[in-house]
């Protein structure tokens, strides 16, 4: 049983600095990039030392740490990655021609997906260089492991004995909990775990669209599209609550939105971009992502105060970087992503420099911010009776875990 929690003085702090950037943006008054400079990052490269191959960065702790997958002489294997730029390579559960990915960290463990002995595919996770093969569900023959929380858990899918592909929670215990879909629907699966151990992923119905779920003690629950739109897909999830993704709307492009259950906003485009993707998110609900488009693949930082903004203004134009996705963002601000690297793909880690430096690329412009409004019904959770819903049942559960 979860242990009860008070508001912490730094929580506190966190939603009064939000309320209060909302208090601005409802007046009309709103910080500007040229008032107050945007951050600037360095990057690390996070690929082999031998910088001909290829790496991708797809999750970030909470200190840094990265997880992704790297090309090793044999095979492309999972790997750990520090903000010194040094990477360990973890290998797989059949040996080093063996391959894996490394698609989630927390405090050090790696999670992922590796090749197995029977030439199925099985979760792992590594710790110390020692990787563990986690099974499967009941009867299933292959899993994947995405993500790992704080606390331990662990956020994937995998099939059943009907061969039907399901999200799972792994407990620290080690048991494997079945989420199952929306509405009885096709499939689903995982691709976020916040510290409570409520995991966002899609669920597939009988017609073949993708629709976003949440998934707590309670059950499954569906956190609903755009205005006007059709699917979606959540991809992470905050301690708050907070879900990030992406959903098409009425136009039927996909879009990168915030927000809650029933209580989605979109965050816009990138100039020259047809589609957006929310991929990571952190517990300031600062976005991460893709945008795509005629000027191929961009990689993007939101924020509720800049908006949307690419992350290749934000470095140094003579770095030899194009930054197409960020994956990841952590509480510190660090992100981590895959761009080029002179023409190679590589996975990235971005540190702040020190604030007010100007910005390198001189084009620091916000391009997409919500309506203010929205804005502030979404992050107070107070817009959709759908919103509503899942925060009552959220407080519910907490109280009933809390109290025992």
């Amino acid at each position: 049983m979860r242990p009860l929690v008070l508001a912490s003085p730094i929580r506190r702090q966190r939603i009064g600095l939000i309320l209060g950037v909302l208090a601005l943006l409802l007046a009309g008054v709103r910080p500007s990039a040229e008032a107050e400079s945007l951050p600037i990052y360095s990057v690390v490269d996070l690929g082999p030392m031998d910088g001909s191959s290829w790496s991708t960065g797809l999750a970030i702790s909470s200190t840094g740490q990265v997880a992704g997958t790297a090309r090793t002489p044999s095979s492309s294997q999972a790997f750990l990655g520090s903000p010194s730029g040094s990477v360990q390579i973890l290998g797989s559960l059949t040996g080093e021609k063996g391959k894996s990915q490394g698609l989630g960290i927390s405090g050090g463990v790696v999670v992922g997906v590796s090749d197995f002995g029977d030439g199925s595919r099985r979760a792992f996770r590594s710790s110390g260089g020692a990787m563990v093969e986690l099974g499967t569900l009941n009867g299933g023959s292959w899993s994947e492991a995405v993500a790992i929380s704080s606390g331990g858990e662990i956020a994937g899918h995998g099939n059943r004995k009907d061969g039907r592909t399901v999200a799972f929670r792994i407990t620290t215990d080690g048991t494997f909990v079945e989420l199952g879909t929306l509405n009885g629907g096709l499939s689903s699966r995982a691709y976020g775990i916040n510290a409570h151990g409520d995991v966002v992923g899609e669920s597939v119905d009988w017609f073949g669209v993708r629709r976003a779920f949440v998934a707590d003690d309670t059950g499954i629950h569906a956190v609903g599209t755009l205005p006007g739109g059709g699917g979606s897909v959540a991809r992470a999830i905050n301690d708050d609550g907070l879900i990030t993704g992406h959903a098409t709307d009425a136009s039927g492009r996909d879009m990168a939105f915030l927000g809650r259950p029933g209580a989605l906003v979109s965050l816009g485009l990138l100039p020259g971009g047809r589609s957006s993707y929310g991929l990571g998110i952190n517990a300031h609900g600062e976005v991460v992502g893709q945008v795509s488009g005629s000027l191929g693949s961009r990689a993007f930082r939101w924020t509720a105060t800049d908006g949307m903004v690419d992350l290749n203004h934000l470095i140094d134009p003579d770095s030899g970087w194009l930054l197409q996705t960020a994956s990841g963002i952590n509480d510190a601000g660090m992100i981590v992503g895959t761009g080029l690297k002179d023409g190679v793909s590589r996975a990235f880690l971005l540190e702040l420099k020190a604030p007010g430096t100007p910005d390198p690329g001189g084009e620091a412009t916000v391009h997409a911010t919500p309506e203010p409004g929205s804005l502030l019904m979404v992050l107070l959770g107070a817009s959709g009776a759908g919103g509503w819903a899942w925060l009552r049942r959220k407080r519910l559960r907490d109280g009933q875990l809390r109290s025992g």
